[in-house]
């Protein structure tokens, strides 16, 4: 059975807003039909805030396709409330597709979910990566800080999570080669393919990468 991740993280304070559309479409979350809870959940994201009272409702599922619903929904309900949840998501849901949906509802949230999607790059790797890529260039010295650090033990999927979001970016400047440069002193060889790939992709800074891209990976 996929692990379940729990939302109860995220904050329940707030005057209770139920609606006229809350209550009904809260209750359907207890159906036994899979369909019908991933359609009662994508009703409450289109309330937004005014369905916080769904929030505790929305503790888990045993649907992968309803616990990736309910990120997109707890982004659009509980704003940078719903970040340890997501956050949790990404790290721990056993479906990476569930892991993924919650990486890419994080930057609907908006840059406050920088830090968060940083720390989650040694377990989440590209997953958390894409996140930070979709939040877009206020990501950029966030990922570039995660490149200049020394190699350390265990830092190898923050390492190539960053690289994976500065590709998607594509920021073509010298502190971004300098940054990819001082990840190719990283002694593992996936780390530095895929730095090598993101190298090769520059235009217009290309020429300070040349000596690294002739000789390759050590």
């Amino acid at each position: 059975m996929a692990r379940r991740w729990l939302v109860s993280a995220v904050g329940r304070g707030g005057a209770d807003q139920r609606g006229s559309r809350v209550g009904p479409a809260t209750d359907r979350l207890a159906s036994e039909d899979a369909a019908d809870r991933q359609r009662s959940v994508m009703r409450l994201a289109e309330l937004g805030s005014a369905a916080q009272a769904a929030v505790p409702a929305l503790q888990y599922d045993d649907d992968r396709w309803v616990r990736g619903e309910s990120a997109a929904a707890l982004a659009e309900i509980a704003g940078p409330d719903a970040i340890p949840a997501l956050i949790r998501a990404v790290n721990t849901d056993d479906d990476p597709e569930v892991a993924t949906a919650a990486a890419s509802a994080l930057p609907r949230i908006g840059p406050s979910a920088i830090p968060a999607l940083v720390e989650a790059l040694p377990s989440g790797g590209c997953i958390a990566g894409q996140g930070l890529a979709e939040i877009g260039s206020t990501a950029v010295p966030a990922l570039l800080a995660v490149l200049r650090i020394p190699p350390i033990r265990g830092h190898r999927m923050a390492r190539i999570g960053a690289t994976c979001a500065v590709k998607s970016l594509a920021p073509d400047t010298t502190a971004t080669v300098q940054a990819l440069m001082a990840a190719m002193e990283d002694s593992d060889p996936g780390v530095r393919w895929h730095v090598l790939d993101v190298l090769r992709v520059l235009e217009n800074n290309r020429v300070l990468a040349l000596p690294t891209l002739l000789v390759g990976p050590r």
